[in-house]
């Protein structure tokens, strides 16, 4: 079981990195290069019910005071069955200054949240996740 972590573990980060370089590999046009500009790679730490990871990549639409953001993670939790699981989620969120709000939408639930940007670098949010399902994972 443990060796079955550690290769999934492998996988999702080449796959991660991979992906980051061709992104950054294929930068010839100048609307590649906007798309790119807007484009970051996103760590995201949740408590729902367990604690969560997910990466993925966020694209900013807008200008630095107010901005749409769309977002693609991969979320990672152990469930209590004690096996490794990986959910998509996909957020949507408005910038207005400092303040942030959004939806996050996955396959087990979905999410409102509010919160602000602390120096243009880190988001700190807080919300109530709604599940689509009564099944403890």
């Amino acid at each position: 079981m443990e060796n079955r972590k550690n290769q999934l573990r492998n996988i999702f980060s080449i796959l991660l990195v991979s992906f980051s370089v061709g992104l950054y590999a294929q930068d010839d046009f100048s609307f590649k290069r906007n798309i790119l500009d807007k484009t970051a790679i996103s760590l995201d730490y949740n408590y729902i019910g367990r604690n969560t990871l997910a990466v993925g990549i966020d694209y900013n639409a807008g200008s630095q005071e107010k901005s749409i953001t769309v977002g693609a993670f991969g979320r990672y939790f152990r469930g209590k069955d004690s096996k490794d699981h990986f959910i998509p989620e996909l957020k949507v969120g408005y910038y207005d200054g400092g303040g942030y709000a959004g939806l996050v939408v996955s396959t087990k639930h979905f999410s409102p949240i509010v919160g602000f940007s602390l120096l243009k670098f880190m988001n700190v949010y807080g919300g109530y996740s709604i599940p689509f399902d009564s099944e403890k994972i």
